[in-house]
């Protein structure tokens, strides 16, 4: 089989990254994201990338090895509290959980108290009120199983999908009760939103031709099929993939320190990595609910391209609400009125109304400027300003989170101006210069695939699956814990098409973690409390064979110029534009200049310098 393919869906474009590794060559897809049913924009993104290689979509899955996919599905649901009605049965020793009531996320009488002994009866009651799943939270692993046997044998049925249950157990296994029950209060919170959408989706790609399982990526790193997938370990997967991507770039650069920022059409993200390590919380946040989940570590945060633009007391706001994909901003001619920032930028001339998408979408530039207009009257300036102000705004907001994110790393002073920004996402590239200079750093990298970099992100990842257990007297011997989860691991490995495997086993002790070679080593451990087992499948990554450095005159890709403004002090001026597929190692352009992709415009103001590395990355330097 010849291709891998990675495909990212966020709330305005779904990305994707094919990758031919019989001929060694790797394409870039995005297509417009379709919120009613993500699944869409994931085979339109398919069909797309079809099309680019001149193949049928059948004969393009046959021949794929890999299909991994980042969504923002459960993300949405969460943020948006479009979940399902959840029910909560907790047993007599567990803590009564009234912050999800506080919080909204449940109503009081969606919470009972029965030991595993009278669980059915309390799921009855629970099902009665209308829930649409149901939790089970109890002091031992051993008395959750009971109560869902229970509920089990007297209703097979509901594991159809009508009432799903949830034990803490089988969602995590930190130490805090509180922490476990809100991950699995989660799951189930999202659980039938995903499940019906990822289901539909596997379904119709094997109908296509599709032979290899459907592969859902993890916030924490990896991915496994969609069977054995929690609903909560996909949020927030398409950042968390574009972290690690800008791992792998920092660390091919040397850089010890870098921030990386991904702005799209509907949010902005960002991360660190700190002497070249990416941060996991083992505890994240959800919406404010402390969970245990282990979860790369992402902000997110305001200003993104669909981020929507007004004038609040004479004072120009941007954000946090989006005009998303649908109707999108004004000049994307479907129907949205309010300006946003991608208008600013094609009033300014950063972008090329012809080139959208590869020629694909042609914006519209005079619906643009009649959306601004009112920005500007309300400032009492020249259009042209109003629109400077937006791009200015944008990257002022970027910088404070920035320095904000910067300095809970550690992150400041002289480690804070050596940083490097890694700047990705279909708008990131247009601001990247202004948020170099805001942040009070020098330089930015972008790579060709900047535009749908959390699919490069992802191709990078293995199949990966994680076990734990804690020892207690349900499991009161570690070595027979640990074969359990070893044999789990090869069974669900085997499941999804894959033979080799590493196995990595750790014992948590009082003093901390160690990592055994066997399960037969943990019989020579006391104190051994919890029990893990991290499974790792290779599957074909994205592979990148540096070029040679050539001459920095880039004449040769040149492809005309447009009129742009650029601020105040420079006005407009006729502003030379590069083709970014003709752009070859070494080459090297001084601002005002752009280089136009098929998905992205890098915007090069006064006072920087882009040169084209080795590797085809892009190397924006403040002189």
């Amino acid at each position: 089989m010849s291709f891998t393919i990675d495909i990212d869906t966020g709330g305005t474009f779904t990305d994707g990254l094919i990758a031919d590794h019989a001929r060694e060559t790797v394409h870039v897809v995005k297509v417009p994201s379709t919120p009613h049913d993500p699944t869409l924009a994931l085979l339109d993104c398919v069909t797309e990338a079809a099309r680019r290689l001149d193949l049928t979509v059948p004969a393009l899955l046959r021949d794929t090895t890999v299909l991994r996919y980042a969504n923002t599905i459960a993300t949405n649901a969460v943020i948006e509290r479009r979940g399902a009605k959840v029910g909560v049965l907790v047993g007599p020793d567990e803590p009564w959980p009234s912050w999800l009531v506080d919080e909204g996320w449940t109503e009081a009488d969606m919470i009972e108290r029965a030991p595993a002994a009278q669980a059915l009866g309390a799921f009855q009651t629970l099902v009665d009120r209308g829930a649409q799943a149901v939790v089970v939270a109890m002091a031992e692993p051993g008395e959750e199983q009971a109560a869902k046997r229970a509920v089990r044998q007297e209703y097979p049925g509901q594991f159809l999908g009508a009432t799903p249950v949830f034990t803490t157990s089988e969602v995590a296994d930190g130490p805090d009760p509180a922490a476990r029950l809100n991950a699995a209060f989660l799951a189930a919170y999202v659980h039938r939103h995903l499940a019906g959408y990822l289901q539909r989706a596997e379904e119709r790609l094997r109908l296509q031709g599709l032979t290899r399982p459907l592969l859902v990526v993890h916030s924490s790193g990896g991915a496994s099929r969609v069977a054995r997938t929690h609903a909560l370990n996909t949020y927030n997967s398409g950042p968390a993939s574009g972290l690690l991507g800008a791992r792998a770039l920092a660390r091919r650069h040397g850089v010890r320190h870098a921030m990386t920022l991904d702005m799209g059409g509907t949010s902005v993200d960002l991360g660190v990595v700190a002497d070249g390590q990416a941060a996991i919380d083992e505890t994240s946040h959800i919406a404010g609910l402390p969970v245990d989940l282990p979860a790369m570590r992402v902000y997110a945060v305001g200003g993104a391209g669909g981020s929507l633009v007004g004038v609040e007391d004479g004072t120009l706001r941007v954000g946090p609400d989006s005009a998303g994909a649908r109707p999108g901003p004004a000049c994307f001619g479907l129907g949205g009125q309010r300006p946003t920032v991608t208008d600013a930028d094609l009033v300014l001339g950063h972008l090329d109304p012809e080139y959208f998408l590869d020629g694909r979408m042609r914006l519209d530039a005079e619906r643009a400027r009649s959306a601004l207009r009112p920005v500007a009257e309300a400032l009492g300036v020249p259009l042209d300003e109003a629109a400077w102000q937006v791009k200015e705004k944008v990257a002022e907001m970027s910088a404070g989170y920035a320095r904000t994110v910067a300095a809970g790393h550690g992150l400041s002073g002289d480690d804070l101006a050596a940083t490097v920004l890694v700047v990705y996402g279909g708008a990131g590239s247009a601001h990247a210069a202004g948020i170099v200079r805001a942040t009070g750093l020098r330089t930015a990298l972008m790579t060709p695939y900047s535009a749908v970099f959390s699919a490069y992100g992802s191709s990078g990842l293995d199949v990966v699956h994680a076990y734990s257990r804690r020892i207690d007297r349900n499991n009161p011997d570690p070595v027979r814990v640990a074969e359990t989860l070893i044999a789990r691991a090869r069974r669900d490995i085997a499941g999804e098409g894959f033979d080799e495997l590493t196995l990595t086993i750790t014992a948590t002790r009082a003093r901390g973690e160690e990592v055994v070679s066997s399960p037969e080593e943990l019989a020579g451990l006391d104190g051994v409390t919890r029990v893990a087992v991290r499974a790792v499948a290779p599957v074909p990554h994205v592979a990148f064979e540096p070029g040679e450095l050539g001459d920095p005159d880039a004449s040769a890709a040149r492809r005309g110029e447009r009129d742009a403004y650029w601020g105040p002090g420079h006005g407009r001026v006729a502003t030379p534009a590069y083709e970014r597929r003709l752009l070859r190692p070494g080459h090297r352009i001084a601002g005002p200049a752009f280089v136009d992709g098929a998905d992205t415009t890098t915007a090069i103001p006064p006072g920087f310098t882009l040169t084209v590395d080795e590797h085809g990355t892009e190397i924006l330097s403040l002189d």
